[in-house]
């Protein structure tokens, strides 16, 4: 195996990390909040305080590319998302899930943005499908070992586990220094572009728009699909923990299909037959009383209907902007979109709490379709540009 090969398989083995931790408090809610005596909705809390601090390093993520290299904010933040897994499995009351959300949030956001500036500016569309496939991988297995934690142990042993891989992760990334270019801080295309400024670019507005729902929805379905399953469904705990497993193992599907047909359909194609998919699996979501089995596949098939539009977009972003304007413009992306996200999921968890679980695929099926409307408009209306 070449550098080249071996880097790339040590990136995707670093969406693996960014991917493990973030259903896995959405898997193991059912028990861990009657562990820590609180409801349904407070998952909305720590959700938002990781999310707000995702966005801070997410926005801050240009300047640190400016002065660290890649490897080393992907290492660092590595290390403190799997050091916060293992601190949040000894936690006894609320408040110290709430305090070690910082953390988590942090570490993701500066893995998210840097990696993906990497993979967008140095590789391909398929490569940048495959790069979010792995993230599938690793957000799927999260779930999966939580609820083999269950049905044999506690959520706790589920975050001890996952926490300790990802020191595991941390150490081959540091192994992998030698792989990685040289990067000089001040050649790096990352110049200091106001936001007022990015803002005015043509299409970066309704890119954002598109980014903020298709966070959401995928979000909304990730942290809630376990609860929805268990409350909604009636599924025992360890099979609702699994439920998440099936969603993201879809979605884990969807980009690998994504990465192989990349020369063979444009991202703007995959991201509409998928966003298609999900409206689909929304609608099947209303049938009454089918078997297990059919709702294991509905879960699926929502993951594999969301696979496209993230990395889809990214690639997107380097045919419609400046090579010098991306890095600020997937910042911005995530930013707004995890904002959006993180005011909704804790509003959202309340009307799920104070109504019924039976509002789980209305609000699915009303995401999909604004994100497919936003998203047919972005392909209809939006040009290539090369200024600002």
């Amino acid at each position: 195996m070449t550098k080249h090969r071996l880097l790339i398989s040590i990136i995707f083995l670093t969406f693996i990390a960014l991917g493990l931790p973030d259903a896995l408090l959405g898997s193991a809610w059912n028990q861990a909040r009657l562990d820590l005596n609180q409801p349904i909705r407070s998952i909305g809390l720590v959700t938002f305080t990781m999310y707000v601090m995702t966005i801070l390093s997410t926005f801050l993520g240009p300047h640190l590319l400016t002065r660290f290299s890649t490897k080393t904010i992907t290492l660092v933040s590595v290390l403190l998302t799997g050091s916060a897994l293992i601190l949040m499995s000894q936690v006894t009351a609320f408040t110290g899930l709430m305090l070690l959300a910082v953390p988590l949030g942090l570490g993701a956001g500066a893995i998210d943005l840097s990696l993906n500036h990497y993979v967008a500016t140095k590789l391909d569309q398929a490569h940048m499908a495959y790069l979010h496939a792995f993230y599938g991988v690793g957000v799927s297995t999260g779930p999966f070992l939580m609820g083999v934690a269950l049905a044999l142990y506690t959520w706790r042993t589920g975050f001890l586990l996952v926490g300790g891989l990802l020191l595991v992760i941390a150490l081959s990334i540091f192994v992998s220094f030698p792989l990685w270019p040289k990067e000089a801080p001040d050649s790096l295309e990352v110049p200091d572009i106001s936001v007022r400024r990015v803002l005015k670019a043509r299409g970066v507005k309704l890119s954002i728009l598109i980014f903020t729902w298709a966070v959401h929805v995928e979000s909304f379905m990730g942290i809630f699909v376990a609860t929805y399953a268990f409350a909604g469904l009636g599924l025992d705990l360890a099979t609702s923990a699994f439920a998440t497993s099936i969603f993201y193992a879809g979605l884990t599907l969807g980009r690998v299909v994504s990465g192989l047909f990349a020369k063979k359909f444009s991202s703007n194609q995959m991201i509409v037959a998928g966003q298609s998919l999900m409206i689909l699996a929304a609608l099947l979501l209303f049938i009454p009383s089918v078997p297990t089995v059919f709702s294991m596949g509905l879960f699926g098939l929502m993951g594999a209907g969301s696979a496209p539009t993230y990395p889809g977009m990214m690639s997107m972003n380097t045919v419609n902007f400046k090579p010098t304007q991306i890095s600020r413009i997937i910042s911005l992306q995530m930013v707004i979109g995890y904002v959006g996200f993180g005011f909704m999921t804790p509003l959202l968890g309340s009307l799920l709490d104070l109504f019924s679980m039976a509002l789980f695929p209305v609000i699915l099926l009303v995401g999909s379709l604004i994100v497919w409307g936003l998203t047919t408009t972005f392909i209809t209306r939006h040009r290539p540009v090369g200024n600002v």
